[in-house]
C-alpha cells in the first residue's frame, strides 16, 4: 500500500475524476463524531448499566468487547433501537456530514455513499441543500441502488441499518450474518461488490472491522481484479495504519493518505493534558546489565530514553472534506448564497400546483409570490449593503484564512453590535477550522478577543466565546513552542477568568500548562508553586473533570520534584493516592494510574528497583479489568516497566515472563501507547533472553519485533526496530554467523542512516561502524573502508552530539585503515 499526503491525494483524485472516472464514499463513525458518541464511550455506558463480577471474562476484541457489553445492557433488538434512538434523534448535523452533502448535492462527485452508521445525519443534511437521497438500510432494499456510472442520483446505503429500525445490525453475529451472501436473496455483500466493480471507494472516518460487510466486499474486489481506479483510505493518525489487514496495506491498487508527521511536543485537547512522558512512555525505565558488558548490544534501558515525546498529528474527516471540496471548485450549495431565492424555487417545484391553481387549496402560489418578492427587494442595488457578506462567503467556501484577513481589513466603526457579535463567531469557528496547531489560526483568536471585548463584556455568550479564544491561542503558542507568548496568553486567561465557575475545567488545563512550560524553563519552584495553587484553589470542589486535573497537578509535583528531592516526590505521589486512589470516575482513575506508573519509574531509575516492581504489581492489579484505553495503556506501560525492573535485578526469567505477560495481553491492541509498550516489551523479552545466553531464542524475537513493526511510520517504534536489529546483529555474530549479522547491521544503515529523525540517524551511524568493524576483522578491509566513509562523509556540523562522536571514529579507522595500506 503506497503512503502518501493528503495533498498528493487530492491531486491523484481530482486527475482521475477530470478523465471521466468515478469514486464512491466509504464512511464510518469519523463523520457523526463527536455529536454521537463513539464505540468506546457506549462501551462505557453499557458498562455502567450492567456491570460484571470480576470473575466474568471480557473480550479484548474491540468488536467482540462492543457486543458483549451491548447484549449485557440491552438484551432485546428493540432495547438497542430505543438506546441509538435516544443518542441520534434530535442531535444536530454535524459538520463533516455537511461537507459530504456539499460535496456531492453541488457536484457530479462521489454520489453513492456507503456507511455502517445508523444516523441519518447525511441524508438530512442532503435534503437541506436540496437534494433527494435514494436510501437503501435493508437487504431488502438493494435493487434502489444504480450502479451506472451515469446516474446523477445521491444513494446512500445504510450496511447495517437505520436508527428508525429496530432491526440494525448492533452485535457482532448480526453484523456477521450482515456480511454473508445467499444465493437465494438479496444481500449487502452483492450490491458492494457490484458498486466496487464500478466505482473506487475513498474511505473517511471508517476504522475497518475484518467481519464487516464493507471489509468483506473490499477484500473480494481487490483478491477478484481491483478497483477501477485507486481507493484512498484516509487514516486519522497514523497508526492507524496498523489496525489494517495484510491484504489490503499490501495491495499497490489501495493508497493510504496519512497526516503530516508529528509537529510539537505535547497534545492538543480541551479535557485533558498531554502526558508526561516520564509518566505513561515506556521510555527511561531502568532495565539494567547486571553488571555485564554490553559494549555490543543495546539494553532496554537505552531502547526508548532518547525518543522525542511528539504529538501525534490527526487527519479529520472534516479536512479530507474541505480538501476535496476546494480541489474540485464545488460552488456554494444555493441556499446559502441565494436562500429566499432557493426557497421559492423548492415551493415552487414541490409543493404548488402547475396547471391547476383552483385545486390551490393552500395558496402556495401565493406564499411564493411573495418570497419572490422579498428576494426581488433583496437582490436591488443597494439591498444587499450587509459588508459581512463576503465574509460569510470566504467561510462557507472554507477559505479560513481569508476569512480572518477579510475581517481584518473591515472598518469596525461601520459595523453594528449585531455584526460585531457575528464575527466573534465567524472569527472564532474560522481559526477552529485550520489545521494546528499552526501560527495562521493565531491572529483569528485576536480578532475574537478584540471585538468580544469592545462590544459586550458583560456579555456571557460573548465573553465565553472570548474565553475559549485565549485558551486556544495559549495552547497553540505552547505547541509550537513559543513559550513566553505563551505564558502571557495564558495569563491573560487566568486573569480574566479563574474566578468563573463555568470557566473552571479550562482554568485547571491553563495552569497545568503554564506549570509544565515554567518546568521546562528550569523555574522549578515557581511550577510547584502552580500545581500546588491548582490544588488550594479546586480540591474542594465536587466536578470529576475538574477534580481529574487536580490529581494532575498532585501528580506533577511529585515529578517535578523528581530523583533530587526523592523522599519529598515519594511523599507527593502518596499524598495523590491518599486522595484519589479509590476514586471511580474514570477520568480520575487515569491520573492516578499514570501518576503510579511515574512512581514506579522514579523509583526504579533511584535504585530502588523491588518497590519500583510493587507498584508496577500495584497497577496491574487495579486496573487491568479497566476498559479505558489510557488505563490499558498504564497497565501496559506498568507490565513493561516492571520487566525492565527485574532486569535491573538480573532475574532474567521473570523479566522475560513479565515481558510475555504485556505481549499477550495487548499484542492485539492498537492504541499507540500501548503499542510502543508491546514494542518495548518484546525488546526488553529478547534482550533478557541474550543475558541468559539463549542467543537463537533471542534473534527470533528480534525477529517477531521487526515482523510486527519494521513497516510502521512511528518514529518512536521505528527507533526500536532499529536496535532491534543491531541487537540481532550482535547475537548472530556471537552464534558465529558473521555474513547475517552484516546484512542484519546493513539493514539499519539501509533504512536509517538518512533519516529525518536524528535519534534513527545517530544509531544507524553507530550500527554502521559495527558493521565496519566486523568487515574489518573478517578480512575484508577495502569495504570496511567504505562502510566507514559512509559516516565519515556525513555534515559534522548539523548532526546530534552522539552522532559526532560516530563520525570522528569513523575518521579515525580510516585514518588507520589508510596508513595500514601503505605500509
Amino acid at each position: 500500500m503506497p503512503e502518501i499526503g493528503l495533498q498528493t491525494a487530492l491531486e491523484m483524485i481530482v486527475q482521475s475524476h477530470d478523465s471521466g472516472r468515478r469514486h464512491c464514499f466509504v464512511v464510518g463513525s469519523g463523520l457523526s463524531a463527536p455529536i454521537v458518541p463513539g464505540a468506546r464511550t457506549i462501551i462505557d455506558e453499557c458498562g455502567r448499566r450492567a456491570p460484571v463480577s470480576d470473575e466474568t471474562t471480557i473480550p479484548s476484541d474491540p468488536m467482540e468487547q462492543y457486543s458483549f457489553w451491548m447484549r449485557r445492557a440491552f438484551p432485546s433488538p428493540a432495547l438497542r433501537g430505543e438506546y441509538l434512538a435516544e443518542l441520534i434523534r434530535g442531535k444536530p448535523i454535524s459538520a463533516a456530514n455537511l461537507r459530504l452533502a456539499h460535496l456531492v448535492t453541488g457536484s457530479d462527485f462521489g454520489r453513492i455513499v456507503i456507511t455502517p452508521n445508523f444516523d441519518d445525519f447525511f441524508t438530512r443534511a442532503v435534503a437541506l441543500f436540496g437534494g433527494q437521497p435514494i436510501v437503501c438500510d435493508h437487504p431488502f432494499t438493494t435493487g434502489r441502488v444504480s450502479m451506472a456510472l451515469s446516474s446523477t442520483e445521491i444513494q446512500v446505503v445504510h450496511v447495517h441499518g437505520t436508527h428508525w429500525f429496530y432491526d440494525a445490525c448492533n452485535l457482532d453475529h448480526e453484523i456477521v450474518a450482515r456480511g454473508t451472501w445467499d444465493a437465494q436473496t438479496p444481500t449487502m455483500l452483492d450490491l458492494l461488490q457490484n458498486i466496487f466493480r464500478e466505482r473506487a471507494p475513498l474511505v473517511i472516518g471508517y476504522s475497518g472491522w475484518e467481519s464487516d460487510v464493507v471489509m468483506k466486499a473490499l477484500r473480494h474486489q481487490l483478491s477478484v481484479r481491483g478497483f477501477p481506479d485507486n481507493c484512498y483510505w484516509f487514516c486519522h493518525n497514523r497508526d492507524d495504519r496498523a489496525r489494517l489487514p495484510d491484504w489490503l496495506t499490501s495491495d499497490p491498487n489501495v493508497y493510504l493518505v496519512l497526516p503530516d508527521r508529528e509537529v510539537s511536543k505535547s497534545s492538543r485537547t480541551d479535557s485533558s493534558l498531554p502526558p508526561a512522558a516520564a509518566a505513561t512512555a515506556p521510555a527511561a525505565l531502568v532495565d539494567g546489565s547486571g553488571g555485564e558488558s554490553v559494549d555490543e548490544d543495546e539494553s532496554a534501558s537505552s531502547v526508548l530514553d532518547d525518543v522525542d515525546s511528539g504529538a501525534k498529528p490527526t487527519l479529520s474527516a472534516q479536512a479530507v472534506l474541505d480538501g476535496l471540496l476546494q480541489s474540485l471548485s464545488v460552488p456554494i450549495p444555493r441556499l446559502l448564497d441565494d436562500p429566499i431565492a432557493a426557497l421559492a424555487d423548492r415551493l415552487a417545484n414541490e409543493l404548488a400546483p402547475s396547471e391547476s391553481p383552483i385545486d390551490d387549496l393552500y395558496r402556495i402560489s401565493s406564499v411564493v409570490e411573495k418570497i419572490r418578492s422579498a428576494a426581488a427587494c433583496y437582490d436591488q442595488p443597494g439591498g444587499d449593503s450587509d459588508p459581512l457578506e463576503p465574509i460569510r462567503a470566504s467561510l462557507r467556501s472554507l477559505d479560513y484564512s481569508g476569512v480572518i484577513q477579510s475581517i481584518s481589513n473591515l472598518e469596525r466603526n461601520d459595523l453594528t453590535q449585531e455584526q460585531k457579535r457575528e464575527i466573534v463567531e465567524i472569527a472564532l469557528a474560522a481559526s477552529r477550522a485550520i489545521s494546528g496547531p499552526s501560527e495562521s489560526e493565531l491572529p483569528g483568536y485576536d480578532l475574537v478577543v478584540s471585538y468580544g471585548d469592545e462590544i459586550a463584556k458583560d456579555d456571557p455568550t460573548v465573553q465565553d466565546r472570548v474565553a475559549t479564544a485565549i485558551y486556544l491561542k495559549g495552547l497553540a503558542l505552547s505547541l509550537l513552542d513559543r513559550d513566553d507568548e505563551a505564558l502571557q496568553t495564558l495569563d491573560d486567561f487566568l486573569e480574566r477568568y479563574s474566578t468563573v465557575p463555568a470557566q473552571a475545567r479550562s482554568t485547571a488545563v491553563a495552569m497545568n500548562v503554564k506549570a509544565g512550560i515554567v518546568q521546562s524553563l528550569g523555574e522549578p519552584e515557581e511550577a510547584l508553586r502552580i500545581v500546588d495553587d491548582i490544588v488550594e484553589r479546586f480540591g474542594g470542589t465536587s466536578d470529576p473533570g475538574v477534580l481529574a486535573h487536580v490529581a494532575h497537578a498532585m501528580s506533577a509535583r511529585a515529578r517535578y520534584l523528581g530523583s533530587n528531592q526523592l523522599d519529598q516526590a515519594l511523599e507527593a505521589f502518596a499524598a495523590l493516592d491518599e486522595r484519589f486512589g479509590s476514586s471511580e470516575e474514570t477520568e480520575i482513575r487515569i491520573e492516578v494510574a499514570r501518576a503510579l506508573v511515574a512512581k514506579a519509574y522514579l523509583l526504579s531509575s533511584s535504585g530502588q528497583l523491588e518497590s519500583a516492581i510493587e507498584v508496577c504489581d500495584r497497577v496491574i492489579a487495579d486496573f487491568s479489568q479497566d476498559r479505558d484505553e489510557k488505563l490499558r495503556a498504564a497497565v501496559a506501560t506498568a507490565g513493561y516497566r516492571k520487566g525492565a525492573s527485574l532486569g535491573g535485578l538480573s532475574r532474567n526469567e521473570e523479566a522475560v515472563a513479565a515481558y510475555e505477560w504485556v505481549i499477550t495481553h495487548f499484542g492485539e491492541d492498537t492504541n499507540e501507547e500501548i503499542v510502543e509498550s508491546v514494542a518495548a516489551a518484546l525488546f526488553g523479552k529478547a534482550y533478557r533472553l541474550s543475558r541468559l545466553k539463549k542467543s537463537e531464542a533471542a534473534v527470533e524475537t528480534y525477529d517477531e519485533l521487526v515482523d510486527r513493526y519494521g513497516e510502521t511510520s512511528d518514529e518512536t517504534i521505528l527507533v526500536i526496530v532499529s536496535k532491534a536489529l543491531g541487537n540481532k546483529g550482535s547475537q548472530l555474530q556471537k552464534l558465529g554467523d558473521e555474513e547475517a549479522a552484516l546484512d542484519s547491521y546493513g539493514l539499519v544503515v539501509e533504512r536509517f542512516l538518512n533519516s529525518a529523525h536524528s535519534n534513527l540517524r545517530s544509531h544507524a551511524a553507530k550500527i554502521s561502524n559495527r558493521r565496519a568493524a566486523l568487515l574489518n576483522k573478517m578480512g575484508r578491509p577495502l569495504e570496511a573502508a567504505t562502510q566507514y566513509s559512509l559516516v565519515a562523509n556525513l555534515d559534522e556540523d548539523r548532526s546530534p552530539r552522539t552522532m559526532k562522536a560516530e563520525i570522528a571514529k569513523a575518521r579515525l579507522e580510516l585514518e588507520e585503515i589508510d596508513s595500514a595500506d601503505e605500509e
